[in-house]
């Protein structure tokens, strides 16, 4: 089973602590966030725990969430998810805005 595949059966039912840890691996193993962008395009509980995965990724490696950002923010606009602008204020937080999109 690929990573992106594994997320999808396991974000669900994740834990914090198995987020901080999946998030050590994409960063340790230099995964493409955009490889997962798929998760995005997922059932709300699924999308949400990617997000929230994001913020963990961001919380270890700010530059990392920073970079994937406009891309994330693509998706925003072409599927928003119910209960996520506080998601992605709290990702401009954590990695400030992307000079794209000031």
């Amino acid at each position: 089973m690929d990573f992106l595949n594994f997320l999808k059966s396991n974000l669900p039912s994740s834990s914090e602590t198995d987020r901080i840890k999946w998030a050590n691996e994409i960063i340790s193993q230099d995964l493409d966030l955009a490889s997962l962008t798929d998760l995005y395009n997922c059932d709300y509980k699924i999308a949400s725990r990617y997000l929230w995965l994001l913020s963990s990724i961001g919380d270890i490696n700010s530059k990392l969430l920073l970079n994937y950002l406009p891309a994330l923010l693509e998706l925003r606009r072409k599927k928003a998810h119910k209960n996520t602008e506080g998601t992605f204020a709290n990702f401009w937080l954590i990695a400030g805005v992307p000079i794209i999109n000031e």
